[in-house]
Order: C-alpha cells, then sequence, then structure tokens
C-alpha cells in the first residue's frame, strides 16, 4: 500500500500545489496481498483529466513493474456495462485490484496580497508612496480520494485521502534602491 501512496503523492505534486496532506489507511482485516496488474479508474468528469489521472498512475506503476490499465483503455467512458461484462472483462485482463481516484470536493480560493507602500524623505518631509495595487488571484484547488478494492473478495484493501494546499503563483518582486534624502 505504501508504493500507491507514493504514486498518488507523486501524481498530485504534478498538480503544482505547495503543500499536500495525505492521510491513508490499510484495511487492518484485509490479507496483504501484492497486486501484479490493478485498473486505474481516474472518475473525474472530464474525459481529459481521467485519461491524464490513468496515464499518470500507469506509468508510476510500471516503474514498480506492476501492470496498470487506464479504464479509458478497457471501457468506454459513458458506456452500460452489466456486472458480468465487468467480471468478464476483469477475468480477461488478469486485474487484481481496481484503483479508483475521484475528486471528493473542489472550489476556487480567493488570495489576495494587498498593496505595498514605501516612505522617503527625511524628518518632517516624509512622502509615501504607493508602490503597486496589490492583487487578487483565483486559486483552483482539489480534495481526493483513493481506494484500492481487491477484486477476488470486493473488499477496500486501502483508502486515503489527499488535501493539497493551494498557493499562488508569486507577483514579480521589485528592487529598491536607497532612501530618497538619505544622508
Amino acid at each position: 500500500m505504501k508504493s500507491v501512496l507514493a504514486m498518488l503523492a507523486g501524481a498530485l505534486a504534478l498538480s503544482g500545489c505547495a503543500v499536500t496532506r495525505i492521510t491513508s489507511q490499510v484495511n487492518v482485516t484485509a490479507p496483504r496481498v501484492a497486486y501484479d496488474t490493478v485498473l486505474v479508474v481516474a472518475a473525474f468528469d472530464q474525459l481529459e483529466m481521467m485519461k491524464l489521472g490513468e496515464r499518470e498512475m500507469q506509468d508510476r506503476f510500471s516503474a514498480r513493474k506492476v501492470v496498470g490499465l487506464p479504464s479509458s483503455e478497457v471501457f468506454l467512458p459513458g458506456n452500460a456495462y452489466t456486472e458480468e461484462q465487468v467480471q468478464a472483462t476483469l477475468a480477461e485482463r488478469n486485474v487484481a485490484a481496481i484503483l479508483v481516484l475521484a475528486a471528493a470536493a473542489d472550489g476556487v480560493k480567493e488570495i489576495g496580497e494587498p498593496p505595498t507602500y514605501s516612505t522617503r524623505g527625511t524628518g518632517c518631509f516624509l512622502e509615501t508612496i504607493r508602490e503597486d495595487e496589490g492583487y487578487t488571484q483565483s486559486v483552483p484547488w482539489a480534495d481526493f480520494r483513493a481506494e484500492l478494492i481487491d477484486v477476488r473478495t470486493d473488499e477496500r484493501v486501502w483508502v486515503a485521502t489527499a488535501n493539497p494546499t493551494a498557493t499562488p503563483t508569486p507577483r514579480t518582486t521589485r528592487c529598491s534602491g536607497p532612501s530618497v534624502g538619505s544622508s
């Protein structure tokens, strides 16, 4: 399970988030099994994001000598399949587990930077100058959930949540020279 957690963390790191808090729990009653073929299901609404997530996990599984099958390459997204069709396809491809990745919550956070000011002059002749107007930036965020399901027992054997902390793109800082009128 630690390898799946490490792969999930790596995949989330690519999203550009500064800090990601991941919490995971192994099902202590389930037998510990090494899975050699895992169907990866990125349950995202946008097909592009689904394929991106599934391929990223496929690459990470491959680096660990595990076959990761993107669900979008096994089942046509949006099609309805019977339980028998799904079971037959999983058996035909020797799928031992299913990794389900999903966004648990998402939104946009407004992050602001106040205007900056500087003062120049000496004594009673001080002048306050507004350096910039400040800014507000909309930063998207999402909390993710992952579950690993054993195909043989149909039991969740591992679950994790990831809560990335969105950070704004830093603005360009201006270098300031010496104060005017200093002695």
